[in-house]
């Protein structure tokens, strides 16, 4: 009876001993205080879980080692292309340095011989001059060098109209100190007060804009006074006759 007794109760017995030796166990400390680690089922368990997950990464090693060399492809490919755009940025830049340089010497050249055609036709009028001059000393008439001077100032004049010059308007008009410059005052018995009566030297204007004043004589009109032409007190009466 007994034999029977224990054989029922021995499973039980069992399981009390394993759970009163695990409490213990759990403490963590042995008699001389050193931590114990205890492994449980749960503990076994999730060390099969970390088995089994490296084995699987020990199967996924070949794809990680294919996309290692993936990236080292592409690494070289952006070196090479790299290479390349930085041997193209120099090349553009010494294309731009030799177009500022021919740039440059072409706006040398440019002013250098900006006034050619002008000096071209100008010749001309060198031609013109010397052809009078030759001329009259062989026949020695002051009159064909007195013709063949005014044609050639004709000629000058002409030439210098197409380059944009013009004459400053003076005789008989009122004074005017953006374009006049006035030297002095006289009588004069059919020009009215005020306005200019005669020109010392002719003003020009480049494109309109004014390049030299006219020299000019102002008009006093009829008076009385007897007393001689003085200079201009006019408002540009500091201005340099050139």
């Amino acid at each position: 009876m007994l034999n029977l007794t224990m054989v029922f109760y021995r499973p039980f017995i069992i399981s009390k001993i394993k759970e009163s030796f695990t409490g213990i166990m759990k403490r963590n400390f042995n008699d001389k205080g050193t931590k114990i680690d205890v492994k449980t089922d749960a503990h076994l368990k999730n060390a099969d879980e970390v088995s089994e997950k490296n084995d699987m990464g020990a199967t996924d090693m070949p794809a990680e080692k294919a996309s290692t060399e993936d990236l080292l492809k592409k690494i070289e490919k952006l070196k090479e292309e790299s290479k390349d755009n930085y041997d193209k940025y120099l090349r553009a830049q010494a294309e731009i340095e030799n177009i500022l340089k021919r740039n440059k010497k072409e706006k040398e050249e440019w002013y250098k011989y900006a006034n050619e055609e002008l000096i071209k036709e100008l010749l001309q009028v060198i031609d013109n001059l010397e052809k009078p001059i030759n001329h009259a000393c062989k026949e020695d008439t002051f009159k064909a060098l007195v013709e063949g001077v005014e044609l050639t100032l004709k000629g000058l004049k002409d030439i210098l109209a197409k380059a944009g010059l013009e004459e400053v308007e003076s005789l008989g008009l009122d004074f005017d100190p953006c374009f006049h410059h006035a030297v002095l005052q006289e009588e004069h018995d059919s020009v009215e007060k005020g306005k200019i009566c005669k020109e010392f030297q002719k003003g020009y204007l480049l494109k309109e804009r004014l390049i030299r004043p006219a020299m000019v004589v102002i008009s006093k009109g009829i008076t009385d006074d007897n007393s001689p032409a003085g200079t201009f007190q006019g408002e540009n009466k500091d201005n340099n006759i050139n």
